[in-house]
């Protein structure tokens, strides 16, 4: 069954309102590899990700504001500028990330740093009515080993074959899930899934080598369908479940739509719709922007400011989108001939794969000055398209 635009999360729900929201993300998470387990357990929708790193990503989805908004651009701003209203919004609140940057202690963690919180928490450790996100390692290479077995980088990526990484990406996504449904049920545990609103979405795609772009991994850029597209689905708070969610969501959605489902307004200053109260309309644009600085690289030597390698905004419909460069297609050249070839962890799988005709896709893809995707119901006519600041 789908849910048309007309339905609002609430109308759906025998719940007016929650006591406790519950945020798990899985990270890397491409919308085309959501387990079907995961799908069927509530109501599961496409949303386009805010961004395309983690720390720019999440702090979208907690905050509700694009990261043209809360400017988590570079890795040394490592606050935002306020703890998000999210978790201000009870007086019980903790954030999880048992399975990423395991070799940190907890209160270095850069996701725990971010939201200016004090440490980890574990959601047995909170009472409600509580807010509790966490943030899973999900499919972020290595694929489907753990972060404390993680080989290094050449031992990794050489001499693996592409099918044999998507298998190990897969098994990482459904270890993932896995622990998804042990927080479900600890949530049953405790009894309080039916007062708990319970989102699981991923905070970006991932690339798996295909060829139409030139045959490399990874999601810092570019701006593409696999690595903007994640799943979400809303479980709990008496939903339905085996549904699915027709209009396209944004990842600044989130916020909001958890704010209204505990009966709390929403401020002003947010970007996205609230979902529990209303639905948005089938022909909704949404968009993903990011900037990826090339800090300490050849370039950033002569200039006298991180030079970004690349920046894009794009904008999204259930049909397809665009994309639109902001940053010297020169420097986008080439910062991704040396970070795809020669920088990052599965460069040296690049090289292997390397065909003229992978490298010209390659080219494409990064230095055309606009892209389209799909079949999008809008022209860049109807766009205002924010130029980003770093």
């Amino acid at each position: 069954m789908s849910i048309s635009s007309t339905d609002s999360l609430r109308t759906l729900s025998n719940r007016t309102t929650v006591e406790n929201v519950v945020l798990f993300i899985s990270d890397t998470l491409r919308s085309d590899h959501l387990p079907k387990r995961v799908g069927r357990s509530g109501i599961a929708g496409k949303m386009i990700t805010p961004s395309t790193g983690t720390l720019q990503s999440v702090s979208a989805i907690t905050t509700g504001q694009y990261p043209s908004r809360h400017k988590l651009w570079r890795k040394d701003r490592e606050q935002l500028a306020k703890r998000p209203e999210l978790f201000e919004s009870r007086p019980n609140y903790g954030l999880g990330a048992d399975t990423s940057w395991v070799f940190l202690d907890s209160s270095e963690k850069p996701i725990v740093k971010v939201h200016r919180l004090n440490g980890e928490t574990r959601v047995t450790d909170l009472k409600p009515p509580f807010v509790y996100v966490e943030l899973d390692k999900g499919g972020h290479s290595p694929y489907g080993i753990p972060f404390e077995e993680q080989p290094d980088d050449e031992t990794f990526w050489r001499g693996r074959s592409n099918e044999e990484l998507k298998k190990l990406y897969e098994r990482g996504v459904q270890k993932s899930t896995e622990r998804f449904h042990e927080l479900v049920d600890t949530l049953s545990a405790m009894g309080v899934l039916e007062e708990t609103l319970v989102v699981f979405l991923g905070d970006h795609g991932e690339l798996l080598g295909e060829v139409k772009y030139g045959g490399f991994y990874g999601h810092a850029s570019p701006l593409v369908p696999e690595v903007v597209t994640v799943p979400v689905v809303f479980l709990g708070a008496g939903l339905p479940k085996n549904e699915q969610y027709e209009p396209i969501i944004s990842g600044v959605d989130i916020a909001p739509t958890l704010l209204a489902a505990m009966g709390k307004s929403v401020p002003d200053y947010m970007d996205g719709d609230n979902l529990w109260d209303t639905a948005p309309e089938m022909d909704r644009i949404v968009r993903s922007e990011t900037i990826q600085l090339g800090e300490g690289g050849v370039i950033d030597s002569i200039a006298p400011r991180p030079v970004p390698a690349y920046s894009a905004v794009s904008f999204w419909d259930r049909s397809g989108g665009y994309v639109f460069h902001q940053n010297n297609a020169l420097v986008r050249f080439v910062m991704s001939q040396y970070w795809k070839l020669i920088g990052s962890p599965p460069a040296s799988l690049t090289r292997k794969n390397w065909t003229p005709g992978n490298h010209k896709r390659m080219l494409e893809i990064h230095c055309r000055n606009q892209l389209t995707f799909g079949d999008p119901n809008f022209t860049p006519d109807d766009l205002s398209i924010p130029s980003l600041d770093y």
